[in-house]
């Protein structure tokens, strides 16, 4: 458990980090032509749809280093039964098992029916 916390505490650092670098990339703004100008808007987009991707990500590590505190880490939110250890390594801050992720992932997909002829 130790060794999944601290691979956490570093995950967790380095998100900042590149949070922090997406932030300042997106604030910085340079002058030049429409081109440039075009191509710079672009930029921020993408940072910002980063920056937005790493703070969820962030926060399901936070999210998991609260449960490791709580003494409820690694049970899965939906049966609660203990989530695989070899789940757990692989994605530290999972908040399910396996069967629980696929029966989740199952009712998101949207069901692509033929409409009805007349």
């Amino acid at each position: 458990m130790e060794d999944i916390k601290q691979q956490l505490l570093q995950e967790r650092s380095q998100l900042v980090g590149t949070i922090g670098n997406l932030v300042s990339n997106t604030a910085h703004e340079a002058g030049g032509d429409e081109v440039d100008s075009s191509v710079e808007e672009q930029v921020k987009a993408l940072n910002l749809l980063l920056k937005e991707h790493e703070k969820a990500r962030l926060e399901k590590i936070e999210e998991a280093l609260l449960r490791i505190e709580k003494g409820v880490y690694g049970l899965c939110l939906e049966c609660d039964e203990m989530i695989s250890e070899q789940r757990l390594k692989a994605l530290p801050f999972a908040q399910t098992c396996v069967v629980c992720q696929q029966e989740l992932e199952k009712s998101k997909k949207p069901s692509f029916q033929t409409p009805h002829q007349d």
